[in-house]
C-alpha cells in the first residue's frame, strides 16, 4: 500500500500533554508519530478526547493547536 501522506512520518515515544476547555482539561498522551503535517497521539482512555486541542510536547519544546482528522 503507498502511502499519499503529503510529509513523512518519523516514528518517536514522546510523552505529551493536550489541553482544552479554555485549558481546564489537560490529558496525558504519547505522541507514536510526528510529521511536518501532524501526529499520531495514543490515550489511556481515549474517550473524551475533544475534536481540536493543544498539544503540549517538552522533550521537542513544540506546543500547537490541534484537530483530529481520524479516529
Amino acid at each position: 500500500m503507498q502511502d499519499k501522506r503529503k510529509a513523512p512520518r518519523h516514528k518517536t515515544l514522546l510523552a505529551g500533554k493536550i489541553t482544552y476547555g479554555a485549558n481546564r482539561f489537560v490529558m496525558d498522551c504519547a505522541v507514536r508519530d510526528l510529521s511536518g503535517e501532524g501526529a499520531r497521539l495514543s490515550f489511556a482512555d481515549a474517550n473524551g478526547v475533544p475534536d481540536a486541542f493543544d498539544l503540549d510536547i517538552p522533550q521537542r519544546g513544540q506546543k500547537c493547536r490541534c484537530e483530529v482528522r481520524w479516529r
